[in-house]
């Protein structure tokens, strides 16, 4: 009987878990497919089919051959309907996978930077560091295209590698570097880095890890170096395939605009920190797990805290950098704000806690007498975030709505009614367009009976343009020669 109530108190934090990512864990088998998830199948299924598509994607549009390939391989569109909670379901999983995959990042780090008195501590701090970067990820922003859109998710899944290769080579360094692990990270760093935008966040920790590990050995080992040639090389063929450079000639004739890139990049960095500093969620977040380190003292192994600030920000900068670069201006589509978004929160939760050890140890070396020891007392440190937060949390918009209310958590708790009565609609559209007998659809709907759109879930995305490319992608999935929606005003 204690054994199974140890149990049950061990694993009752998973209900912490759950309680965050409910409502989108709830919400996502209600996708529908849209745009382009009508363009990467495969019908007949075919792996050689998937390879030559594949490669004449990298030739001809965007790099990131192995995520492309995920793309056409697991669309399920080439098994089921799309009228089907199919996409959802798939869509679902790949969630739970970025949530666990992000639990054993956020344990490699802090075993990789931090010395914990006892595994205790660890597994605490652990829990509390991947509940904190869960939560504050998911309530940064509304993501429709991550989470609700299967092309869309494929950007979920650049990051879903970046954590394996993260734990992996935190592993590979922890461990005796035997070959085995040596092919490991080399091979996953290969393909987690042909998603350029995110690989320089995982070229950062690789070189933290093996000075960590230099230090420790009191030697430097050039042979763990060739795994992060393998990344490189990876990054490489991601950035620098054919079909980027063709596909930003579809967007600017005027060729590539380094230095403009370079501005866009800056920009967009300083103004995501802005734009996430600005909501006092994040700030709450980030000031709670300053003061956690201060409070809950850990030896730290990257000493002066700036580094891994500046590392951060420069793991952000790279990414809009190769953002700005593909779209020749300064807009960030919603997909790709989420993997800045993500990168900013898991350096700053990271960081935050560093720091908040780094201030400990400062006050630890202070002299009894010191005022600023008195006033920097932890108890009193406690007390004034917790008026600071509050204050925070009652500060309402333009809307009278207050923070809670503002959270992506409680908007989509709040909408999912409006959500099943889009996805209801939008597999209203699709069932007329596969029962039609015309080889030329045309879909219309009353304005009034168009449901109100909370802008979480996407929508299939045809319009009242039969040469539109969503319409063509559309009406050749279904057979169609074209296919037209219409919203028409009542009489």
């Amino acid at each position: 009987m204690d054994i199974k109530i140890r149990y049950i108190k061990e694993k009752s934090w998973l209900l912490i878990v759950l309680f965050i990512i409910f409502p989108f864990f709830e919400t996502i088998p209600f996708t529908v497919p849209a745009v382009d998830d009508y363009t990467m199948t495969l019908r007949p299924f075919s792996i050689l089919t998937a390879i030559q598509r594949t490669n004449s994607f990298y030739m001809n549009w965007g790099g990131g051959w192995p995520f492309n390939f995920m793309q056409y391989v697991f669309n399920p569109l080439n098994f089921s309907d799309p009228n089907s909670l199919t996409v959802g379901f798939v869509l679902d999983g790949f969630f739970l996978i970025f949530v666990i995959t992000l639990y054993y990042c956020i344990r490699a780090i802090l075993k990789a930077f931090f010395a914990f008195e006892d595994d205790m501590r660890f597994v605490f701090f652990t829990r509390v560091l991947f509940c904190s970067c869960l939560f504050l990820i998911l309530n940064s922003d509304i993501y429709p295209e991550i989470f609700y859109w299967f092309v869309g998710n494929s950007y979920l899944w650049t990051i879903i590698f970046m954590m394996l290769n993260i734990t992996v080579m935190a592993d590979y360094f922890e461990k005796d570097n035997k070959l085995w692990r040596g092919i490991l990270v080399s091979i996953l760093g290969f393909v987690a880095c042909f998603s350029y935008i995110n690989a320089v966040s995982s070229g950062i920790l690789y070189l933290l890890f093996f000075w960590e590990r230099s230090k420790k050995d009191k030697s430097i080992s050039v042979i763990n170096l060739i795994p992060l040639g393998f990344m490189i090389l990876g990054g490489c063929l991601g950035a620098f395939a054919p079909g980027n450079f063709k596909r930003h000639e579809e967007f600017d004739q005027s060729g590539l605009k380094i230095g403009q890139a370079i501005i866009f990049g800056i920009n967009n960095t300083v103004g995501g920190y802005v734009d996430l500093l600005g909501k006092e969620i994040i700030v709450i977040g980030i000031l709670g797990l300053l003061l956690l380190g201060i409070f809950c003292y850990s030896e730290r192994r990257i000493k002066n805290p700036c580094i891994l600030w500046l590392a951060g920000f420069i793991a952000v900068f790279c990414n809009l950098f190769c953002t700005s670069l593909g779209y020749s201006n300064s807009s960030i589509p919603n997909r790709v704000l989420f993997n800045a978004n993500f990168l900013v929160i898991l350096w700053g939760v990271v960081s935050a806690y560093n720091t908040g050890a780094w201030l400990r140890e400062k006050m630890i070396n202070l002299s009894e007498e010191s005022l600023i020891k008195h006033i920097l007392k932890p108890e009193y440190m406690l007390v004034l975030f917790c008026f600071f937060s509050l204050i925070l949390i009652q500060q309402k918009d333009s809307e009278d709505e207050s923070v809670i209310q503002r959270l992506p958590w409680t908007k989509t708790c709040k909408e999912v009614e409006h959500i099943i009565d889009e996805s209801g609609f939008e597999r209203g559209i699709i069932t007329e367009i596969m029962e039609s007998n015309e080889s030329n659809v045309v879909i219309k709907r009353k304005g009034e009976d168009v449901p109100e759109y909370t802008g979480i879930i996407k929508k299939i995305g045809i319009s009242e343009k039969p040469d539109y490319w969503v319409n063509q992608t559309v009406a050749s999935w279904f057979g169609k020669e074209t296919v037209v929606y219409e919203i028409i005003e009542e009489d």
